[in-house]
């Protein structure tokens, strides 16, 4: 499975202690080298992408597609991230934003957010609950969800919405 990785999904994943649910649950994640500069300088991130082994660095070839893609109203790294995604055809593209998401869609990606990851997760044995990823990505992480989502998400991990 291929997967490519913007810096929201991992700055979110990383604040909450729970980076290592994209191992888990994909293997191996690319990170273009725009992504990787935006985890590593913003400012509330130590995290260092090198250092992870499971992470691949990689630069988006197609500088022109990078060029039309942050005309649409997408930062460097979601531009790159969606580029590295079409070239090596990726499986999945991890990003939360929502017009980066629209974009990655018409062009044909499939697309998965961190609440994606962490349903996904669940399924797969590595979290017995998601809840509580989910109310210290919003209450410790910044992350914004509508309270929609996050019942759609706790009812399709068998979890009820209602605590």
């Amino acid at each position: 499975m291929i997967v490519v990785s913007d810096a929201s999904p991992l700055i979110a994943l990383d604040s909450v202690g729970r980076l290592h649910l994209l191992r888990e649950v994909f293997g191996r994640v690319l990170v273009p080298e725009a992504v990787r500069r935006e985890v590593e300088h913003g400012p509330k991130v130590s995290l260092r992408l090198n250092t992870l082994s499971w992470i691949e660095i990689r630069s988006a070839g197609d500088a022109s597609l990078i060029a039309e893609l942050s005309a649409s109203n997408l930062d460097d790294g979601e531009a790159a991230a969606i580029a590295l995604a079409l070239e090596v055809s990726a499986d999945y593209l991890l990003v939360d934003e929502r017009v980066a998401r629209r974009v990655a869609k018409q062009h044909g990606l499939e697309v998965v957010g961190v609440l994606g990851v962490l349903l996904a997760a669940k399924r797969l044995g590595a979290l017995a609950s998601i809840r509580p990823a989910i109310e210290a990505l919003i209450h410790d992480a910044g992350f914004r969800a509508s309270s929609r989502l996050v019942a759609d998400v706790l009812r399709a991990a068998g979890e009820s919405p209602d605590a």
